[in-house]
């Protein structure tokens, strides 16, 4: 069946396309929200942009497909094979994903928000920058995955295989749970909570949207282009942290020590201030409100 023919099906009402044989057919950009793919071959298929939501691929051979920018929210894949797919910027959010092979898999800036992945097997995955806030990895095996810059708050690794994981700059939360023994900061990761210790640390280019870093030490820290709206930073040590391009609107400052921060061109519209303690900072254009 050719993707015309699927499309024209699809379009009459027809939901059921168990076991086809699929390889290679391109499906880029298409809607198949919903339809049943359950054990069908897509191998080495072209799903760029397609919109595959709640759709039931379990077992289905996705092997060298390429899924970039695809939306999978909510889809099942249980038991399906994705090795050496490309899904880079792919949507899993919610989706069922116990006993997926993901073997070398291209799962960068990927979104796994909230995802199961009991069981899943990810070595040498690369998950470079992906959302994986809430995901479940129990029994999972990250092998050699690269989890770099990742985001994994409220994540359940407690039983993944973290054996040669990289961690490098990935950031957890006081709910992120992982193997018993394991130190995330050893392996590179940066836990983001109140009181943490993140002088000199590199969180530039990050996405932390209403975090709490109360009290915490981020004195030198290289925080240029991250969001941080509706951030706790009360007490903060901001000394010497560079905040060129941040967006740090709504937050929240006050006590905060940053009387030698560079905030030069940090967007603070609606932020509280620590006032009397803003002597020495070079506001370039910056205009902020007292509060």
């Amino acid at each position: 069946m050719n993707s015309e023919e699927l499309l024209q099906k699809y379009r009459a009402g027809v939901r059921f396309f168990g076991y086809l044989q699929l390889r290679a057919i391109d499906l880029s950009g298409m809607n198949f929200s919903g339809a049943d793919f359950m054990q069908a071959d897509f191998s080495q298929a072209n799903l760029v942009g397609t919109h595959l939501t709640s759709c039931t691929l379990e077992e289905a051979n996705l092997t060298d497909a390429n899924l970039e920018t695809a939306d999978l929210r909510r889809v099942t894949l249980a038991g399906a094979d994705l090795i050496r797919a490309n899904a880079l910027c792919a949507d899993f959010s919610l989706a069922e994903l116990t006993g997926a092979d993901f073997t070398d898999a291209n799962l960068c800036t990927a979104r796994l928000i909230g995802s199961n992945l009991v069981g899943a097997k990810l070595t040498g995955a690369i998950l470079l920058g992906a959302s994986l806030m809430g995901a479940s990895f129990e029994s999972a095996d990250l092998k050699g995955a690269n989890l770099s810059c990742s985001y994994l708050y409220e994540a359940d690794l407690s039983t993944a295989n973290l054996e040669k994981v990289a961690l490098n700059r990935a950031l957890y939360g006081p709910h992120t749970v992982f193997p018993v023994g394991f130190d995330p900061q050893a392996a590179g990761a940066y836990p983001i909570m109140a009181g943490v210790n993140l002088s000199g640390k590199d969180l530039s280019g990050t996405c932390l949207p209403g975090v709490n870093l109360e009290g915490a030490n981020l004195s030198g820290a290289d925080l240029r282009n991250s969001e941080m709206c509706w951030a706790n930073l009360q007490g903060a040590n901001l000394q010497g942290a560079n905040f060129t391009g941040t967006n740090l609107s709504g937050a929240n400052l006050l006590g905060a020590k940053i009387d030698e921060g560079l905030l030069d061109g940090a967007y603070l519209c609606g932020a509280i201030l620590p006032d009397g303690r803003m002597r020495g900072v070079d506001f370039g254009y910056l205009k902020a409100e007292w509060r």
